[in-house]
């Protein structure tokens, strides 16, 4: 028996011996280190602050249709000739954006109804700048322009046409 307990002995310090120790976890850093980034931005707010005039238009006899224009960076009409005939004040809109200095927001907007008193409908396209950059956080704002165009014909109905500007800012 004492021959089987020495037995028994050596082999368990031979297997001891032969399994082999663990490797042990060194930690490792990155070089360089992945950053983590959280812009914060204020929000925006837009505002419309002067209405665009495209001033009186007589329609005499137009060969077609006639677009008439104010381009978003001169308070100038264009397109009155062929039969139109154009006067009193023209003025480009005024809009104000509200956010984080130094930030570029993007400008969109779409197609929107002027209507007249009798339900009559121009089509009236928008023009302005893509992207404007604000100069400044919060009040007073950063301001940009907005011009358009609508498009006339002989028969366009006689009337004050009004309707809202569709125009929207947002950070890229």
């Amino acid at each position: 028996m004492k021959k089987f307990v020495r037995l028994a002995a050596l082999a368990a310090v031979a297997t001891a011996v032969a399994t082999p120790a663990l490797a042990q976890q060194v930690p490792v850093e990155a070089n360089p280190k992945a950053k983590a980034h959280a812009r914060i931005l204020k929000p925006l707010v837009l505002r419309g602050t002067t209405d665009l005039l495209f001033g009186d238009i007589v329609v005499g006899t137009v060969a077609g249709t006639q677009t008439v224009t104010i381009d978003h960076t001169a308070d100038t009409l264009t397109g009155c000739s062929n039969g139109l005939t154009c006067s009193g004040t023209v003025r480009r809109a005024v809009y104000n954006i509200e956010g984080s200095q130094g930030a570029d927001v993007t400008v969109d907007s779409v197609q929107s109804d002027l209507e007249n008193a009798a339900g009559d409908v121009l089509v009236f396209t928008p023009n302005h700048e893509d992207t404007v950059t604000l100069v400044n956080s919060g009040n007073p704002g950063t301001n940009f322009y907005v011009g358009g165009s609508i498009t006339l014909d002989s028969n366009t109905p006689e009337g004050l046409y009004e309707g809202d500007m569709e125009i929207t800012v947002q950070y890229p």
